[in-house]
């Protein structure tokens, strides 16, 4: 007699299997391994057709009720795929619609990467929902810990997808009566309330990843209410404090100099309160309170689909349109934007801060440049670190990106120098970067075509 727990604990060990491999495991024929399968019942989970059938012992995650619907709101509400969690680990995903792929995962599904709570909002989880028990330190957590806070918190996160039903129960309520309405004349004072409570652990809004403290509103101007994210400095009562309220002034005057020279660009504005500076950023995956656009991250495509020493944007992307999955358009871009990047001093354009529109698991385009400023200019440890600009110089193969880039960085920089929002101090840097970016021209000027 030949025992199912047998199987599944073999399955258990083993991971997701193939028959052949199953019945040389446990020293069984064909016909015992298949009356095994019908005792197994539930706990068994069996996908694929005749030689490329597998299976899988089903698991299960804490307090998470499984299959685990995974939704698309980007038009209505459509259901993307349902996941399956198996042993030892990771999850089975079903498709539901052509817009992913179905498969086994050793951990969260990569589409599912980019709603892990990160950043300064991410980090204040926990302490925002105690009842769900989960580690202080979010870059901890397990894919089932995420799962969980996904399923009860995840209503309002980046992008188009949100999981189980209970968050889309809250997704929906949210999208009928939003509640983190503010009206365009109130902003100043609304915002400094907002920044202290976030600062204080209190309401944040959605989790979008980055450093800089942030919170996400509503901006109500007539009838029109528009989702936006807004970035806020210090109380400006410091050297190093001005510097971030600088910081802030030069990415809004990114956006306006990117989208001038032909770059897709967030949309922003300036918000001054009595002691600090906010930029209001729009949400480009949202199109009103009621609608979302599907995004994701390069750092999620990367891990899945490239794996690759995380070099720089461009290298991941050439590797992406070799395998089809992201158009050569947006690979230029791409390769604009890193140029320009290294002209205005962005140290920090690391794989998250570049990311697509999708469709479910599927590239539609290049979303529009985000978090694009010099940050090489940010304090370090409380203190200014202002190095020379040593503007990278181009080769022949940048030569159908580089002297637009070039411009649009020659651009930028002036127009920070010029701004008296901008303090006296980084204004001279900005001045002394122009000539910096100035001085490669000759080099620009030589490359071909």
């Amino acid at each position: 007699m030949h025992d199912p727990l047998r199987l599944l604990a073999a399955l258990t060990a083993a991971g997701p299997s193939a028959a052949p491999e199953l019945c040389a495991r446990l020293g069984i024929s064909q016909p015992s391994f298949s009356r095994l399968v019908r005792e197994a019942g539930g706990g068994l989970l069996r996908v694929g057709r005749a030689r490329s059938t597998r299976y899988a012992a089903r698991r299960e995650v804490l307090a998470v009720e499984a299959p685990i619907r995974v939704y698309d709101v980007s038009e209505g509400t459509r259901a993307l795929c349902d996941l399956h969690p198996v042993a030892p680990s990771g999850f089975y995903v079903e498709p539901l619609c052509e817009d992913v792929d179905p498969g086994f995962h050793a951990d969260l599904p990569w589409f599912l990467h980019d709603l892990r709570p990160a950043g300064f909002l991410g980090r204040l989880a926990p302490r925002r929902h105690p009842e769900l028990g989960l580690p202080e330190d979010v870059l901890r957590w397990s894919g089932d810990q995420v799962l969980r806070y996904l399923t009860v918190a995840g209503s309002n996160l980046v992008g188009a997808l949100v999981v189980g039903e209970q968050a889309w129960v809250r997704w929906a309520e949210q999208a009928r009566a939003p509640a983190d309405l503010v009206r365009s004349e109130h902003r100043a004072e609304a915002y400094g309330r907002l920044a202290s409570d976030v600062l204080a652990h209190g309401p944040a809004g959605s989790s979008a990843g980055g450093e800089q403290p942030k919170f996400a509103v509503s901006r109500v101007a007539g009838e029109e209410a528009v989702p936006v994210l807004v970035k806020f400095s210090p109380p400006v009562a410091s050297p190093e404090a001005e510097r971030v309220a600088d910081l802030l002034v030069a990415e809004h005057l990114t956006h306006r100099v990117l989208a001038e020279h032909g770059q897709s660009s967030g949309r922003s504005e300036l918000v001054f309160g009595s002691d600090r500076v906010f930029l209001e950023v729009e949400r480009f995956d949202r199109v009103g309170p009621a609608r979302r656009r599907g995004l994701l991250s390069l750092a999620a495509l990367d891990a899945e689909y490239v794996g690759s020493d995380l070099r720089s944007w461009s290298s991941s992307t050439a590797a992406l349109v070799r395998l089809g999955l992201v158009g050569a358009d947006a690979h230029r871009d791409t390769r604009w934007l890193e140029r320009f990047g290294g002209l205005i001093a962005n140290s920090d354009r690391h794989f998250g801060n570049l990311s697509f529109f999708a469709r479910g698991a599927r590239v539609t385009g290049l979303a529009p440049a985000y978090d694009m400023l010099p940050m090489a200019y940010r304090p370090v440890q409380g203190e200014l670190v202002d190095r020379p600009l040593l503007p990278p110089l181009p080769g022949p193969a940048d030569a159908d990106v580089a002297r637009g880039a070039w411009t649009a960085a020659v651009d930028l920089w002036a127009r920070v120098a010029a701004d008296d929002r901008v303090s006296a101090g980084f204004r001279r840097i900005a001045a002394e970067n122009v000539d910096a970016v100035a001085a490669i021209r000759s080099v620009v000027d030589q490359l071909p075509g």
